[in-house]
């Protein structure tokens, strides 16, 4: 299986609530950090046996500022997903609040 890339991504979000979004996320040795509008992203990646999974903490930045969830403050987002030609889909759940899910997908920006 491909392992995630030292880049930069454009990430889009869609969550069950129907809330849309998206950012950018850099991925460093499998350290996560990214951010868009009002939110930013701190976390890890790794992958284990063909499985690619990890971790977001997600803190808002912008009062005002709404998530796939709604205004919620900050959550951690754990997250489990595959490449098909270099681009990754994910889908994931808010640590504690299992009915809150996401999808993402990740696109690598070229520079």
């Amino acid at each position: 299986m491909k392992t995630f890339d030292n880049t930069v991504y454009y990430a889009t979000f869609e969550s069950n609530l129907g809330l849309v979004g998206s950012g950018v996320l850099v991925v460093n040795g499998g350290r996560l950090h990214g951010g868009d509008h009002g939110y930013r992203y701190i976390g890890y990646v790794r992958s284990t046996g063909g499985c690619v999974q990890g971790e977001l903490v997600i803190r808002r930045t912008d009062s005002s500022a709404i998530s796939v969830f709604g205004p919620v403050e900050e959550f951690v987002l754990q997250f489990s997903g595959h490449s098909v030609s270099g681009e990754w889909t994910y889908s994931g759940q808010v640590r504690g609040a299992e009915g809150m899910r996401v999808r993402i997908d990740l696109k690598q920006i070229h520079f």
